[in-house]
């Protein structure tokens, strides 16, 4: 990966156009190696969420920063780019801006915002299998479940598992507090209850979309087959 991204960058300086670009690193999942007893990815314990975030500025100045900020790099980067670029805004958008702390002359330690960051995973290997994360504060709520996740129909709880970690004591997520009743858990829960309802319900939308208004052609559905997407 190092070698790729340094010919990509490379490639940039030997057009004179390295110092004008915007470039930013980052991954859809990490990898997980045994941390919880299982290897590739699935889980949302940080080993597979907890992903990389880089980003270089258009600008020829060096000035590198660490942010020790919770982000979501999945909704948090369009806003991000959005003000980077000098576009307006004509809509509001669900992530935020990271631009105050990119411009920020000195690290910064990130205070907390109350933002509930939300992750989901859906299983290959069993098609029922749902799970769904929130993070606030410090701590963070996983709910594992099992429904008819193919056209997420008929949710319930089924054969559900709850787990709180708190991240500022327990790094490696090994110390299950959810059979504590807390605050801090009341509150994640209904976070997490709320965002399945969305899910399911835009889910649903989606599928009935797909199967009524729109058809893959044969190399489409090929590709997704070589990718291991549909089967």
């Amino acid at each position: 990966m190092d070698h790729w991204i340094g010919t990509v960058l490379d490639k940039l300086k030997q057009f004179q156009i390295y110092d004008k670009t915007l470039i930013i690193i980052t991954a859809d999942h990490g990898e997980e190696f045994q941390e919880h007893g299982s290897m590739t990815h699935g889980n949302l314990f940080q080993e597979c969420i907890h992903v990389p975030l880089i980003i270089k500025l258009p600008s020829d100045s060096v000035d590198y920063k660490l942010i020790d900020a919770p982000v979501e790099a999945g909704v948090d980067l369009l806003p991000t780019i959005i003000d980077i670029i000098g576009i307006q805004k004509k809509f509001p958008f669900e992530g935020k801006s990271l631009t105050p702390y990119l411009n920020l002359r000195v690290d910064r330690k990130f205070r907390e915002d109350g933002r509930f960051r939300f992750s989901e995973s859906l299983s290959n290997a069993d098609e029922n299998l749902y799970r769904v994360s929130v993070l606030r504060n410090g701590n963070k709520f996983i709910y594992t479940t099992h429904f008819p996740t193919v056209d997420f129909s008929n949710f319930r709880k089924n054969d559900d598992f709850e787990e709180l970690y708190n991240l500022d004591s327990d790094k490696e997520e090994l110390n299950n507090l959810a059979g504590v009743t807390s605050p801090e858990l009341k509150v994640l829960k209904e976070a997490c209850f709320t965002f399945i309802d969305n899910a399911v319900n835009n889910k649903k939308r989606l599928h009935n979309y797909e199967k009524d208004e729109f058809q893959l052609t044969p190399e489409q559905l090929q590709r997704l087959k070589a990718l291991g997407y549909v089967k």
